[in-house]
């Protein structure tokens, strides 16, 4: 019987259910969705500079803004002050890819509606199309900077009307980096790494700048140009092998570091670490040729690429014989643990390849070296290296180009593979400052005579066309910009300049000029493109 009222209720709730009407007032809105679009995915801007950013919202949103909450969040952290249709803000704090978050909500239907961009801020120091200037300042040593936040491409709608390269949209220029004094008789820059911890997964390596100076060279860490070390303390009893010794730039490989002093020997030390900057003494005796008893002198070190110097390619120019040599980073075998510091050996060529009318890289005799710089290469093998020599024949007076390309794998001793010479025709005098393609095989390669700037063309080895006159002696230049696509000259009264170097021969006279210094800073020695990254090249 139970059973049976049980069934007769769930019908009677079924049939009353079956036969409601809902006579309830309801009041339904219809809610415009808001799309939030930003200009980038990406925005990069300087530590200290204000980022200002304005999404695009649709109309309704523009015109009716009281309607809405805006709310900003950058790595989750939100201030009322970013609470607005645009962000504005600025960022003290450097910063990895970040996210910047927008919210608008609708008062009205509570409902949030957010989209999402990256935001990088990187150092004062660290930006990736930067420059290192070393000036002579009555006496003293001064380092300046060129800060680059952003380069306006060649495909750019900013661009001005029928030029093609590659311009700055956002620079700053430090006229003194260092806080303090420097030091005097600045002669050189030269920035170095060391090895990444993980490869670069957390760890942002960023060079060391070490500055060769008079009165004692000083290595500086690279995000804000503090000293690390005198370089003094860098050798064994933290004191120069002689009380008048003044270090030159040398090279920083792998394992080895070598510099040079004012008379031409090389020192060299063993790293303990290769992830730790400074981390062993350079040793108090000068370095000698294997197999030779006397110590080298008279010498010129190349100052080539770091990652390119790891597998032991550079190159020594011994001025006392005349001869180019190989630097090794301490092994045959790049695998293998080192024994001593770095070792200089011959260089030896096949009779083939010095047959011809070039000059042997073992003996220069009859040649003064003006200049030696490494370059990029092609060619077979994974390693390729190339190296341009400036050449004065002391007979005739004559100035040449000589371009020589080391070819090397891991498990290979390095073989010279290719080597050419042409004659520079064209310039009124003897170069003093030469300027040569790093990055990638480029065509052009200039040279300074007093004011004016030389351009030669190394593909179809032209004589040398006027390409810029500076009211002021050039002192300084470097072509080792991303891609070469800038030339950085500084000049003896303090300016410095960049210019546009892509397609050189063919860009108009009023597109040359990318960026001129807005103040002078003392009689520039040296000029450096800031790599900070070693993969960078």
């Amino acid at each position: 019987m139970k059973k049976i009222n049980i069934i007769c209720l769930f019908l009677s709730v079924a049939m009353a259910s079956g036969c409601y009407k809902d006579t309830g007032n309801y009041d339904y809105t219809d809610i415009n969705r808001i799309e939030i679009k930003f200009e980038k995915s990406y925005y990069n801007v300087t530590q200290g500079d204000v980022l200002e950013l304005t999404p695009t919202y649709p109309d309704f949103v523009t015109n009716n803004a009281g309607n809405y909450e805006f709310t900003w969040f950058l790595n989750d952290e939100t201030k009322p002050e970013w609470n607005t249709m645009t962000f504005k803000s600025q960022m003290n704090e450097a910063m990895d890819r970040s996210d910047l978050v927008i919210e608008v909500k609708d008062k009205k239907t509570d409902v949030v509606y957010m989209n999402k961009t990256s935001v990088t801020v990187t150092g004062v120091y660290t930006n990736d199309d930067s420059w290192m200037i070393l000036s002579d300042d009555g006496g003293k040593s001064r380092l300046s900077f060129l800060s680059v936040t952003e380069i306006v491409d060649q495909k750019s709608e900013k661009q001005p009307e029928g030029s093609d390269q590659y311009y700055y949209e956002k620079e700053r220029f430090i006229p003194n980096v260092f806080t303090g004094e420097l030091g005097n008789g600045p002669i050189a820059l030269q920035e170095h790494w060391r090895e990444s911890i993980d490869y670069g997964y957390t760890d942002n390596v960023v060079g060391n700048v070490c500055v060769f100076q008079k009165s004692g060279a000083v290595d500086l860490e690279g995000s804000g140009f503090t000293k690390e070390i005198d370089m003094k303390d860098a050798f064994v009893g933290k004191k120069y092998p002689a009380d008048n010794t003044v270090l030159y730039p040398g090279s920083f490989l792998q394992f080895t570091d070598i510099v040079c002093d004012q008379d031409g020997k090389l020192y060299s030390r063993l790293k303990l670490s290769q992830t730790v900057y400074n981390s062993e003494y350079f040793l108090q005796v000068p370095l000698k040729v294997s197999g030779e008893k006397e110590a080298l002198e008279q010498c010129i070190v190349c100052r080539g690429f770091y990652a390119r110097n790891r597998i032991g390619n550079q190159v020594v120019y011994d001025g006392k014989n005349k001869r180019l040599l190989y630097l090794k980073d301490g092994s045959d075998d790049y695998y293998a643990p080192t024994e001593g510091a770095a070792r200089i050996v011959p260089i030896e060529v096949s009779k083939d390849l010095e047959a011809g009318d070039v000059v042997k890289l073992g003996d220069h005799s009859g040649y003064d070296l003006l200049h030696i710089s490494e370059c990029a290469a092609t060619g077979k093998g994974s390693g390729n290296y190339g190296f341009f020599e400036v050449l004065k024949n002391i007979e005739n007076n004559k100035t040449y180009i000589q371009k020589f390309v080391v070819s090397k794998d891991y498990y290979s001793e390095p073989v010279i593979a290719t080597i050419e010479k042409f004659e520079i025709t064209g310039l009124p005098d003897t170069p003093v400052v030469c300027a040569f393609p790093t990055y990638r095989p480029t065509e052009y390669a200039f040279f300074a005579v007093g004011q004016d700037l030389y351009m030669v063309d190394l593909v179809n080895k032209s004589g040398a066309e006027l390409y810029y006159h500076f009211n002021s002696k050039i002192t300084a230049m470097d072509y080792g910009s991303g891609g070469n696509v800038h030339l950085a000259v500084g000049l003896e009264d303090g300016s410095f300049f960049v210019l546009g170097a892509v397609g050189a021969k063919n860009i108009k006279d009023e597109h040359k000029l990318i960026y001129q210094s807005p103040e002078k800073v003392g009689k520039i020695v040296d000029i450096k493109f800031k790599n900070n990254s070693m993969w960078n090249y």
